[in-house]
């Protein structure tokens, strides 16, 4: 079934392990667009989560999540229980108000601090400017950097007697393993 709602320029993938729409558009939206078509039914719900998540981003600590389900359901004229379930998955999509979601609170106040760096710089305030920056610069340590671990990595060699044809001795081998091994990102 899902392998049919998505198409992927002839690679193989785990497309089959896709099995809900909101998997599917995850998929797109973290494939940058590229190589995965939506079908209508998933670019109307992608349209209406993009919405909900502006609302939710909008409004965070202004209006409960009641008056926010009650703008979408104005918009969109469906449900109570659909709009929440809008909510919900822009939150999972977007990552828009998890609750104590620090990276993304922050995320949001280094945003608005680069607003109003560009409006302090188009009118000239440059003393609102040099304030908003010191606090932007607060904001950006705080941000959580992305630590990638890249995972340990094993190197075999595989050394077949037969096909050996060198004179070198076990010696001189060891010292060129050893010197791959010593530039290895992980080597002590």
């Amino acid at each position: 079934m899902s392998s049919q709602l998505i198409t992927l320029a002839g690679r193989a993938s785990n497309i089959d392990k896709l099995d809900t729409n909101r998997d599917i558009i995850l998929a797109y939206l973290e494939a940058g667009g590229e190589n995965i078509e939506l079908t209508d039914f998933q670019k109307t719900l992608l349209e209406r989560w993009e919405r909900a998540d502006e609302l939710i981003r909008r409004n965070v600590g202004k209006k409960k999540r009641e008056e926010i389900a009650n703008m979408l359901r104005s918009i969109y004229k469906y449900h109570r229980a659909t709009a929440y379930k809008d909510m919900s998955d822009a939150e999972h999509v977007f990552a828009s108000s998890k609750p104590l979601n620090k990276r993304y609170l922050i995320g949001i106040r280094i945003e608005e601090c680069q607003r109003r760096i560009r409006e302090a710089q188009i009118s000239g305030d440059s003393v609102f400017e040099a304030m908003m920056e010191k606090t932007l610069q607060k904001y950006i340590e705080m941000y959580p950097d992305d630590i990638i671990d890249p995972g340990a990595k094993t190197i075999i060699y595989n050394i077949d007697a037969r096909k050996l044809n060198t004179d070198m001795p076990t010696e001189d081998a060891d010292a060129i393993i050893d010197n791959h091994l010593s530039q290895l990102p992980d080597a002590k």
